[in-house]
């Protein structure tokens, strides 16, 4: 599960970031994270959640045009939103910022 876990976020994460310095529809991104989303178990979303918004930060530390990566986020959110139970809903906005902030180049 781990294995198929990480192949997907690293999937996911490279998705993320080709289709941000391309300029892909943020509609592409949240398409790939629902059929992510649908494969795994509801609790793994959360992590892949982080996992793509941190590859996103990264993507931006290097140039991407921060208001496009905010409005991906936006829509990667919704869509993994769909599959998070509510007590993991509530959950989420503070994990994602204390890990994005962890990211943050000093």
């Amino acid at each position: 599960m781990a294995q198929v876990v990480a192949q997907i976020l690293a999937e996911a994460a490279a998705a993320t970031v080709a289709a941000v310095t391309v300029g892909v529809m943020t509609e592409v991104v949240a398409e790939i994270m629902e059929v992510v989303a649908v494969e795994i178990a509801a609790e793994v979303v959360a992590q892949i959640m982080v996992e793509v918004a941190v590859a996103i930060v990264a993507a931006v530390t290097v140039g991407v045009m921060a208001e496009v990566t905010v409005e991906i986020v936006a829509e990667v959110a919704a869509a993994v939103l769909v599959f998070i139970g509510p007590s993991d809903r509530k959950n989420l906005p503070a994990m994602l910022n204390m890990e994005l902030i962890s990211h943050l180049p000093t």
